[in-house]
């Protein structure tokens, strides 16, 4: 009797066993369909408030990870904690690198193309870098790479470069046409000492936000007190992408110099300027010449800072000749802010190595040509605001005007050469006029 009772207990027992199973089994899946179900409508509330992909992953993934832990009951089955361990970490990873955390801080790049605008997922951007990264015979080493944000402004792009001196420029836009911002922190020119400069001078640059701006350098002018104001890089330079192989290769030499590793001195300046001035030759078809007029200025400013670190005046003509040749063809139609800036320190090299008044008038012209500019919104670039607090202070102290030249600068002349002086002084006045007719037609 007992042996039988105990039969259909067994036998019970093992049918209700696996009624138990796909009891078990069916309330799982109905968690997963919850689960799946509750997912799916948080993607789609998400990416319906335009949130990106990637971060709705991010947020979503460790709920994910904690509902597969956890749903299994029996916890024999489930993942060791170990592995739900790094996968977390590897979350929080991906998550500082979708946040920017690590970009232009880990093995920098010397370029970083930012998002572009409407470029949601980022697939051009990538293809963008990718083909830069093509034409590149500037090293071996990788010089651009993408960032996973968008930069909307030349301010955000700053504050971006503003902790990463390691990274020479950064482009953002959209189109053929993008904007190009040059990190002014980049070690490419030598720091200068301090300057005793005067008071009326400083009250003078604070009126027009010019005193802590570190995109400029100031310089006194050889044998006098005169403060000038040099500006280093364009607030912005608005740079065709297209042809993908020209902009390439100039940019890998561009940003090749601006980022050249060294100590200051005549070999790293030497090293500066051949990089730099492979960039300035860059052939093919331009939409403009732009970017080589900025190379050509970037040259002849490390002639010019070779000057003033050496004392030695042997660069000074190299300086004014190179600027020369980055004044030619210089269009403004969609860069404003860099013919000031060219302008502005052509004159400067131009009145440190004037030796008659000739050339004191001649540096006269080149920077009234770089005052009176405005950016696209109306304000007025850094250089135009340089290059008026300059000619004031040469104003003030006499080399403008009748009584301008002051008697170190005035060389006696006999009849023919001042005649001559005379003609090259209305030909000059002639050119300047010509070019203000063609700027105001541009404009």
């Amino acid at each position: 009797m007992n042996s039988s009772s105990n039969a259909e207990r067994s036998t019970a027992s093992a049918v209700d066993a696996p009624r138990g199973e796909t009891s078990a089994l069916f309330c799982l899946r109905k968690r997963m369909l919850l689960i799946l179900l509750l997912l799916t409508m948080f993607l789609l509330v998400g990416l319906s408030s335009g949130i990106r992909l990637e971060i709705l992953e991010l947020i979503a993934f460790p709920f994910i990870l904690s509902a597969v832990w956890l749903l299994p009951r029996d916890r024999r089955v489930r993942f060791p904690a170990p592995v739900v361990a790094t996968a977390l970490a590897l979350w929080v990873l991906s998550g500082a690198y979708s946040f920017g955390l690590f970009e232009g801080r880990l093995l920098p790049s010397r370029l970083y193309i930012s998002r572009l605008a409407g470029d949601e997922y980022g697939g051009a951007s990538k293809q963008l870098s990718s083909r830069l990264a093509r034409s590149v015979d500037a090293g071996s080493a990788k010089f651009v790479s993408t960032m996973n944000r968008g930069v909307r402004s030349t301010a955000e792009a700053l504050e971006w470069l503003s902790t990463r001196s390691d990274v020479a420029a950064v482009l953002f836009g959209a189109g053929d046409w993008l904007t190009l911002v040059m990190n002014p922190a980049a070690p490419f020119l030598p720091p200068m000492s301090e300057q005793a400069l005067p008071t009326w001078w400083k009250e003078l640059a604070h009126g027009f936000n010019l005193s802590n701006d570190v995109r400029t350098r100031t310089v006194l002018l050889p044998g006098t007190n005169v403060p000038l104001l040099l500006v280093l890089v364009p607030e912005e330079i608005r740079f065709p992408v297209v042809p993908n192989d020209v902009a390439g290769r100039f940019l890998g030499w561009f940003t090749s110099a601006v980022q050249t590793p060294g100590q200051p001195g005549p070999a790293h300046s030497a090293t500066i300027r051949d990089r730099m001035s492979r960039a300035a030759l860059v052939e093919g078809g331009w939409l403009t010449s732009t970017p080589r007029n900025i190379a050509w200025s970037l040259v002849g400013m490390t002639y010019l800072f070779e000057h003033l670190s050496s004392h030695d005046s042997s660069p000074l003509a190299c300086a004014s000749d190179t600027y020369e040749r980055a004044r030619h063809d210089l269009v403004a139609s969609k860069n404003p802010d860099v013919v000031p800036l060219i302008h502005n320190n052509a004159a400067v090299a131009k009145l440190f190595s004037a030796e008659d008044r000739g050339e004191i008038e001649h540096a006269r012209e080149i920077l009234q040509n770089a005052y009176g500019w405005r950016m696209r919104d109306g304000t007025v670039p850094l250089a135009a605001r340089a290059a008026f607090v300059n000619y004031i202070s040469l104003q003030r102290a006499g080399y403008f005007g009748e009584r301008a030249v002051p008697r170190s600068a005035v060389i006696r002349e006999d009849p023919a050469s001042a005649e001559r002086r005379k003609a090259r002084l209305a030909q000059r006045r002639q050119a300047r006029i010509a070019r203000q007719a063609a700027r105001k037609g541009v404009r």
